[in-house]
């Protein structure tokens, strides 16, 4: 059941695994999930830390620019300041957006579920029964995944 699962969605499934191990068998919040999942993934928080890293190197650099004086620079720093949120957006948020970005959850949650090893609905997700036998023949089986999140979302 569990064959052909892309990096992505065995630590999705590993996270529902551990989070119901913790809570017992039930419902889990999306955001719990996500942020259940950054905490297990070293390689995940390493890729959040350089594109947050990246993002305010790139936004310090518009503000020099555009404190120069130069016209395109002053339009492009304030565009970027009322897209992303003014005049920063919280360290939470920043994290929030980059996870979603390096994970990809609503691509993972919808082939779990397409498998029929989850269940969600709009902000709360769960593994069915499927799912809970995948994770417990897999952990005899395979080595965990949680060390090795690739960005492609699978």
């Amino acid at each position: 059941m569990t064959h052909g699962l892309g990096k992505a969605q065995r630590l999705i499934l590993d996270t529902l695994a551990a989070i119901e191990s913790e809570r017992g068998p039930g419902t889990c919040r999306r955001s719990d999930l996500l942020k259940e999942a950054y905490g297990r993934s070293p390689l995940l928080q390493a890729k959040v830390a350089a594109r947050i890293t990246a993002k305010e190197k790139s936004r310090e650099r518009m503000r020099i620019a555009a404190e120069s004086g130069d016209i395109d620079a002053v339009r492009s720093y304030a565009l970027n300041l009322i897209n992303d949120g003014w005049p920063t957006p919280s360290l939470a948020s920043r994290e929030g957006g980059a996870i979603a970005k390096d994970l990809n959850p609503s691509k993972v949650l919808a082939r779990l579920v397409r498998r029929g090893l989850v269940w969600r609905t709009r902000a709360a997700v769960g593994l069915t029964e499927a799912g809970r036998a995948a994770t417990l023949l897999a952990a005899d089986v395979m080595p965990s995944a949680k060390d090795s999140v690739g960005s492609s979302g699978e």
